[in-house]
């Protein structure tokens, strides 16, 4: 039993780490029950891209543009792709979303197609692949729009795995940028660290009943603290419209803790000694 659990336990973090390179590069054991494997409430019951004090849209432009979701189910693929209307408001980056959705969901449904025929081959039942990728807005200033996805893979392991990415969005440039452009990452790790592992044990104790290094032992992975400039790092507002004052950092399964852990993922509010690792071009757009 212990072989075969770990069995799937790799099966999970091989495709978890197929769509994580996917998901870069634009960014099994089977049981007669797919649902019971759909279903992962430690995990998918976390709002990983918490919008800012809620909906409400900024802009009058956004006001008038209703939010997209593009869904489809075959049977073989249940694919979700969906993003609010302040980004459905920006020509550009609704046409980048559309050619997003399009590249994963081709990508999505080939894997799909193929592992379905390796069942049939193998005489095992098919287990239907999903994908599922919701974009929030989590911060929304005159020059930059910053939303994160919240994403669920499932490709007939053991069990799906969430992900989340980021996309900020130059208003004035028209572009996307990555989060170098913003901030040196390095030196905002080494500033914060003391902040961000303090902050990462809390979110633990929360998870282990009041005791961040419950059953730990000195070789445990699932105690030390992580890289934070190896994560999903974003800046975001604490109030809609509001300059940027929150550091996001979003650590997924695995990194932390172990799955059923879920995500970790904790907001640092911005001191003037963070500013040090914002881009000169930038500081400006934080608030400390």
């Amino acid at each position: 039993m212990k072989e075969q659990a770990g069995k799937d336990e790799g099966q999970a973090m091989q495709s978890w780490m197929k769509w994580a390179v996917l998901l870069l590069a634009l960014p099994g054991c089977r049981k007669q029950d797919g649902a019971e494997n759909r279903q992962a409430p430690a995990v998918v019951a976390v709002d990983a891209a918490t919008p800012v004090n809620g909906s409400a849209p900024s802009t009058p432009a956004a006001a008038t543009v209703s939010p997209v979701a593009l869904a489809s189910d075959d049977g073989t693929l249940d694919f979700t792709y969906a993003w609010p209307g302040e980004a459905a408001a920006i020509p550009k980056l609704d046409s980048w979303l559309r050619g997003n959705a399009d590249t994963l969901k081709a990508d999505a449904l080939r894997a799909a197609k193929d592992d379905r025929k390796s069942a049939e081959k193998d005489g095992f039942p098919y287990r239907q692949h999903s994908y599922e990728e919701k974009w929030a807005v989590v911060a929304d200033t005159p020059r930059l729009l910053i939303m994160q996805s919240e994403d669920y893979v499932y490709t007939g392991g053991a069990h799906g795995m969430p992900i989340s990415t980021a996309i900020l969005w130059d208003r004035q440039t028209e572009k996307r940028l990555a989060i170098g452009a913003l901030m040196d990452v390095k030196k905002m790790a080494a500033i914060t660290r003391n902040a961000f592992c303090k902050a990462l044990d809390g979110e633990r104790a929360k998870k282990r009943g009041g005791d961040p290094q419950s059953g730990a032992t000195p070789d445990d992975p699932f105690n030390g603290c992580p890289d934070m400039a190896a994560q999903l790092v974003l800046p975001i507002s604490s109030e809609a419209g509001a300059p940027l004052d929150r550091l996001r950092v979003y650590i997924g399964p695995y990194e932390a803790g172990p799955y059923a852990e879920g995500i970790y993922q904790m907001d640092l509010p911005f001191s003037r000694a963070m500013l040090v690792a914002v881009r000169p071009k930038w500081r400006d757009a934080f608030r400390v």
